[in-house]
């Protein structure tokens, strides 16, 4: 007799059918599992299953939801009865086996429309009922049949079978085990005050294909856990589309949306990124989830800033025109920034107008406009006809080309004041960014009057810190940075050497729970505030904008570099030389 159980054709066609219609499997998916079928001599589902054996415990309960019978869940005591019937391979010939509960004798089976199974229920078990089970569990019953019928026979009467389908739906299977594991992630991602969640398609060390769910904390990616369940992530993938009113059929092309989600009274909302991603040949897609700025933590004033560059800052949004510009990588606050900017100003007085893609929180009294590209609503269309708003202020989500940063600019030499956002490594190199996109150097220089670069660097987690063993060695390092500096960021400097404490890049050498032995907890941003003064203006207007210059004349007239920024944090103990440096090695 063969040890292998042969699934009938209707029910292997009732599961892939299903599979298919609710985008779980490709036509692709189907017609390989249809050849490798033909080749082996199986049906499709037990080659999806054979390939997929994190599957086998959600097949069964799909087949239970299909035939309509209850679902028999796998558990460690199964009250086995001993029956002529289903010993050696004939229990592979029914796929079935016979327990004894409280409630009387039951069959639990693989497949109730099989041909053999039908007709031994026929024959030989007419009145008795008929719960389906997993592939999990009829392996655990073939390897453990002699205890398990011990077993039940010293404590008959005791034992309780769980026969409930645990998540059934009406419309969908998958629904509520997607439904749990959304819900709990974005709670965890809250918990964690996480920037982002990623969920990649992965293959474990066994060769099983699934999907990893990672973290982004502080700036790092930490791997939670890796699921071998492809139908799990299909149905996270279809959940998360809907939320988010997107093609649940498109895979071939990067798709974006937003979600909102409510925790302990509190709304958060999260933007999606769906991106088209190959593994074994395979069409499917890697979700990225980032939780939007938080309104409420926008604040000028509690962001951590020094009083140095807060009264720059100041100074910047009392222009009544002119163009603020801040830089930085993906990631590095720009956003928070300019947010905690667009709230010091007199909303009731003026009229504030932004162009975001996304908008990523709600500024009461601010007008913001989100962008849409696929319909030709990008920021240069927004651009030609914010004007006729009437703006006082205007903010530019990004700079992306040079349609954009001439109409920015246009708008900031008629009277308006100009935010915006470009992606370059310092202050200075902005000024050559721009000009290589096409914006005139007379526009630069009339209209230009603070530049932002920025980072986010972590700080010590205040739990677990410890003074560096090379503090010394790094105090010299931090003291030829601030050699050649303005007396305005010397005499900061000196200020924070009185009472320094440089602290080492790691934890105490035990696992910390404030933070995970990290040895940092939280974020603070380090900021290098670029006034263009006349000596820029005359580099941009006669030097072709010379970014050494404008970088020296910068230094020399008291702008404090980002670099020196990181290390005067270093000094209070907030962060560690090594952060620091990390941040702005490319700077």
């Amino acid at each position: 007799m063969s040890e292998t159980f042969y699934y009938s054709s209707d029910t292997s066609s009732k599961v892939i059918n299903y599979l298919k219609e609710n985008s779980f499997l490709s036509e692709d998916d189907v017609k390989a599992l249809e050849e490798k079928a033909k080749d082996g001599g199986f049906s499709a589902l037990r080659v999806l299953i054979r390939e997929n054996p994190g599957l086998m415990e959600k097949v069964g309960k799909l087949i239970a939801y299909l035939t309509n019978h209850d679902f028999f869940a796998h558990q460690e005591e199964i009250p086995l009865v001993e029956h002529e019937l289903f010993k050696n391979g004939d229990a592979y010939k029914y796929g079935a086996y016979l327990i004894k509960d409280s409630g009387g004798e039951k069959l639990i089976c693989l497949d109730p429309l099989h041909k053999d199974f039908t007709e031994l229920k026929k024959e030989k078990f007419r009145k008795t009922p008929v719960l389906i089970m997993s592939h999990v569990t009829f392996n655990y019953i073939k390897e453990n049949d002699d205890d398990l019928i011990k077993s039940a026979k010293s404590n008959l009467g005791k034992t309780t079978v769980k026969s409930k389908i645990e998540i059934v739906d009406s419309d969908d299977v998958q629904a509520a085990d997607a439904n749990a594991f959304v819900f709990n992630t974005l709670t965890e991602c809250i918990k964690r005050d996480a920037s982002d969640i990623h969920i990649d398609l992965a293959v474990d060390k066994q060769g099983q294909m699934g999907f990893k769910l990672r973290f982004r904390v502080d700036g790092k990616c930490f791997d939670e856990s890796f699921h071998d369940d492809i139908m799990l992530y299909r149905g996270i993938v279809n959940k998360l589309k809907l939320d988010a009113g997107l093609k649940i059929d498109e895979r071939r092309l990067p798709q974006d949306g937003r979600i909102s989600f409510e925790s302990e009274g509190k709304l958060y909302n999260f933007r999606l990124s769906f991106m088209p991603n190959t593994i074994r040949n395979a069409q499917e897609e890697k979700i990225v989830l980032r939780q939007m700025a938080d309104v409420e933590k926008c604040d000028l004033y509690n962001l951590g800033i020094l009083p140095y560059c807060v009264d720059l800052f100041e100074k910047a949004i009392k222009y009544p025109h002119g163009f603020i510009c801040v830089t930085g990588p993906t990631g590095s606050g720009k956003t928070t920034t300019l947010y905690a900017l667009l709230q010091e100003i007199d909303r009731v007085g003026i009229n504030i107008i932004t162009l975001e893609d996304p908008i990523e929180a709600e500024i009461p009294l601010v007008n913001q406009s989100q962008m849409f590209h696929r319909i030709g609503y990008d920021f240069a269309a927004g651009l030609r006809v914010i004007l006729r708003q009437d703006p006082d202020i205007i903010m530019v989500g990004e700079m992306r080309d040079e349609e954009t940063a001439l109409k920015a600019f246009e708008a900031s030499n008629t009277g308006h004041l100009v935010f915006s956002t470009l992606h370059t490594n310092t202050a200075a190199s902005s000024i050559t960014r721009l000009l290589q996109m096409g914006v005139p150097h007379y526009f630069i220089s009339s209209s230009l009057k603070f530049v932002v670069a920025q980072r986010l660097i972590r700080k010590v987690c205040q739990d677990c810190r410890r003074e560096h063993p090379d503090a010394k060695d790094m105090s010299k390092t931090i003291d030829d940075t601030f050699k050649n500096a303005s007396k305005p960021v010397k005499e900061m400097y000196e200020d924070a050497k009185k009472n320094s404490k440089i602290f080492a890049p790691y934890g105490n050498g035990e696992t910390c729970k404030t933070c995970s032995g990290t040895g940092y907890k939280g974020r603070v941003g380090i900021f290098e505030i670029m006034q263009v003064d006349d000596d820029i203006r005359h580099i941009i207007n006669f030097e072709q904008g010379n970014e050494d210059k404008i970088q020296e004349i910068a230094e020399k007239n008291g702008m404090l570099t980002i670099q020196q920024y990181g290390y005067i944090l270093v000094l209070q103990g907030l962060t560690t030389l090594e952060e620091v440096d990390n941040a702005v090695m490319s700077v």
